[in-house]
C-alpha cells in the first residue's frame, strides 16, 4: 500500500473508537510501559485479550521479554498520561503514578480497569504483532468512570445515549 492510499485506510479505521490503554510490565523492578490502543477480548474461557503493538516498538520488546504484562484503560481525565509517555527516555515511567496489582503488575493509578496477562503467542501481521495473552488478575474502578477514547484521530470521551424505544427493532 503507496502512502496515497494508506491515507484513506487509515482515515476508515479512525472511524473505530479505541479505548486508550497504558500497557507495562516490571523490568528490574521498575515499570516500562506504552500506549496503545489495541485491547480487545479474544475468549472468555479461557480469558484471553490481545494488544497489537508495532513490530518495531523497543518498549514491547522489553514488555515482551518479561512475558507479561498490565494492560490499564485509562479515564477519560488521564489524558496527560499519553503525553507523559512520548519520548525515549526511561524518566517517562517514574511520571506516572503507579499501583502494584495482586499479580504484581504495574496498573496505572486511577484507571477505569486493569487486566494482568501472560503472554501467550505472538503472531507477525504486517507492521504489528498480534499478541494473545492469558488473563491471570483483574481489578475494575469501584466507582465507574468513563474511558478515555481515540476517535477520528482525537481524544473524546463518552456520553449517554438514550435508550431507543424497543418496539422500534421488533
Amino acid at each position: 500500500m503507496t502512502a496515497t492510499e494508506a491515507e484513506p485506510f487509515k482515515a476508515a479505521m479512525s472511524a473505530l473508537a479505541t479505548a486508550v490503554t497504558v500497557v507495562a510490565s516490571r523490568e528490574s523492578g521498575s515499570p516500562v510501559a506504552m500506549v496503545m490502543g489495541t485491547l480487545t477480548m479474544v475468549s472468555e474461557d479461557p480469558p484471553l485479550v490481545a494488544v497489537l503493538p508495532k513490530r518495531s516498538s523497543s518498549t514491547w520488546r522489553r514488555v515482551a521479554a518479561t512475558g507479561r504484562f498490565t494492560a490499564s484503560v485509562l479515564a477519560a481525565d488521564q489524558r496527560e498520561i499519553v503525553a507523559g509517555l512520548a519520548g525515549r527516555s526511561d524518566a517517562r515511567f517514574s511520571r506516572i503514578d503507579w499501583d502494584e496489582t495482586e499479580a504484581g503488575g504495574a496498573a496505572v493509578a486511577g484507571c477505569v480497569s486493569a487486566l494482568d496477562a501472560e503472554i501467550q503467542a505472538e503472531h507477525v501481521a504486517g507492521d504489528h504483532l498480534i499478541v494473545v495473552a492469558r488473563v491471570v488478575g483483574l481489578r475494575v474502578d469501584e466507582v465507574p468512570s468513563a474511558p478515555l477514547l481515540f476517535f477520528r484521530r482525537a481524544f473524546h470521551r463518552t456520553i449517554p445515549v438514550p435508550d431507543l424505544p424497543t418496539s422500534r427493532w421488533h
